[in-house]
């Protein structure tokens, strides 16, 4: 009688790790990387430094230590590519957060999601 007891428990136990599971898990869903395709002004002046540099100093610090670097979360390369010629700016993988603060950043003029087809 003690066993199917201990059974329920444990099972009771399981239910409630997993449902108390799930605001860390919708959680950890809004802060996935999606790609987005970054508007921004040109830069006065030709400005210093390489176009991906300067594309690199509108990310978050500490995703801005590198284009491989461990800081960028565990998936890969956080710039996709750098447009310089039909327009200024970059496709990024991006939390929907790390966007909406491009889009109020001083030279930013847009991120919009982006399907990453044909980069």
């Amino acid at each position: 009688m003690e066993k199917p007891r201990r059974w329920c428990l444990a099972l009771a136990s399981l239910q409630l790790l997993l449902l108390l599971s799930l605001p860390l898990r919708a959680a950890a869903y809004l802060q996935e990387r999606k790609n987005y395709i970054v508007h921004l002004r040109p830069r006065d002046g030709g400005g210093g430094g390489s176009v991906e540099e300067w594309h690199r100093s509108f990310l978050p610090q500490v995703a801005a230590s590198g284009p491989d670097s461990a800081a960028d979360g565990g998936d890969g390369p956080r710039i996709i590519y750098s447009y310089s010629d039909a327009f200024s700016g970059f496709a990024a993988r991006l939390t929907d957060e790390e966007a909406e603060a491009l889009r109020r950043t001083d030279g930013g003029s847009g991120a919009a999601p982006g399907s990453g087809a044909g980069w």
